[in-house]
């Protein structure tokens, strides 16, 4: 184990892992998770979507007075991060496009322009938004909010990098906008949060870009402003594609040995990895010392826009198996497979309330991932050595095949 210091006075242990909620049952669960003893005592932060902001933030009440002070597990104690996450107001879906703009954080001058995105042919939209969106994006009312909001560390507000014709151009303006977050951190009113801050700078960028003639133009990105820490988001990977997972890992061990020698370090810089599932757990001798998972579901899942009462909004009804690893329709589950508290209430699927399987589901997923953590931090052998015992015993054995023979870089 290895415990990295906030700043703030905060501090995470490796191998750690970060929960994204992306929805209001996600942020009540947590709450409900967190609230009851023992709590989630392994799950040492959470991410926010800054465009999910309001309806988890309501639903976790991190924005409400308090009685009394949250306990030491309460996910109001926790690491909160709130990333800008620019791709769903550049790339996302036209649901997340008008929430990002509702914010009000941004230029009105880029309103139309990404109004009308839908009305342009696909491969003419990145092009539009870099000659009509780009000059208008400032990066300062978003590091504002991050911080009104009570964030334990800043992420540094940044575009997307999805295009390989349009490659230079978003690499330019991600570096811009970096620059301009550590600038105003060191010159202008934001300096005393500079001071007290760790600046983390999260990447997202497109699997198929994932190229060894890549690497050295994102490294170079990834490290533009001496960062504190940085995150990675890779989007399009799936695990089933694995010549690019294993392009993943090499760029991010690759990265690693990159941030010693740009930063003058003895270590790599801390490495986020966001957006995966049990995939990030390879990621743990490869660099990484934090993963940041959706709640119960897909990492690529998106909940409908329809808002059809709260019973019906959970379409992937899955339940997470903690031996087998995987995610089974949750009809299909007869004996539950684990003693959580949550299922040692029921004992068998049939024995759950309809009603209350959406909740449910998501109560015994935040339980198993605290225990998984917990037994990677306490385990007696290496965690390259825990994690092959782990992915042999179940379904998801060709996960073994990202630890490499030599994890020099593994979190222990």
């Amino acid at each position: 184990m290895k415990v990295f210091p906030l700043k703030n006075g905060e501090t995470f242990t490796g191998p750690s892992l970060f929960l994204n909620p992306q929805h209001p049952l996600d942020a009540r669960a947590i709450l409900t998770a967190t609230t009851r003893a023992p709590g989630l005592p392994n799950i040492d932060g959470i991410v926010i979507d800054i465009v999910d902001y309001r309806d988890v933030s309501d639903n976790l009440g991190l924005d409400q007075g308090l009685l009394a002070e949250p306990s030491r597990t309460d996910a109001r104690n926790k690491i909160r991060l709130i990333d800008p996450a620019l791709h769903h107001l550049l790339s996302g879906t036209s649901e997340k496009k008008e929430a990002m703009l509702a914010m009000k954080l941004f230029d009105k001058r880029i309103q139309e322009p990404i109004k009308k995105l839908a009305e342009v042919p696909k491969k003419e939209r990145t092009r539009k938004i870099i000659d009509e969106v780009y000059p208008y994006l400032i990066v300062k009312p978003l590091i504002e909010f991050e911080m009104r909001k009570g964030a334990s560390a800043i992420i540094a507000p940044s575009v997307n990098i999805s295009s390989g014709k349009h490659f230079t151009r978003q690499v330019a303006q991600a570096n811009k906008m970096l620059t301009d977050t550590r600038t105003l951190l060191e010159t202008s009113s934001l300096k005393s949060y500079g001071e007290t801050r760790d600046l983390i700078n999260v990447l997202t960028i497109a699997a198929r870009l994932l190229e060894p003639q890549n690497f050295a133009t994102l490294f170079r990105l990834a490290l533009c402003n001496k960062p504190d820490q940085v995150g990675f988001r890779f989007l399009g990977i799936k695990e089933s594609d694995t010549v690019t997972v294993r392009k993943m890992f090499t760029f991010l061990r690759t990265f690693a040995v990159q941030s010693m020698d740009d930063l003058d370090r003895r270590e790599p810089i801390p490495i986020h990895l966001f957006n995966v599932d049990e995939l990030g757990y390879a990621g743990y001798c490869s660099a990484v010392c934090n993963i940041v998972s959706p709640v119960a579901t897909s990492p690529y899942y998106h909940y409908p826009s329809k808002d059809d009462g709260e019973d019906d909004i959970d379409t992937s009804p899955t339940f997470y198996n903690p031996i087998e690893m995987n995610q089974p329709k949750a009809h299909s589950v007869s004996r539950l497979p684990c003693t959580c508290r949550w299922c040692s209430s029921y004992v068998y699927m049939a024995s759950v309330p309809k009603k209350f399987l959406p909740m449910f589901r998501r109560l015994h997923w935040l339980d198993c991932k605290d225990e998984e953590i917990r037994q990677f931090r306490e385990t007696p052998a290496r965690i390259d050595i825990a994690l092959r015992d782990k992915f042999a015993q179940s379904m998801r054995t060709q996960l073994a095949a990202y630890i490499p023979e030599e994890p020099i870089f593994a979190v222990y």
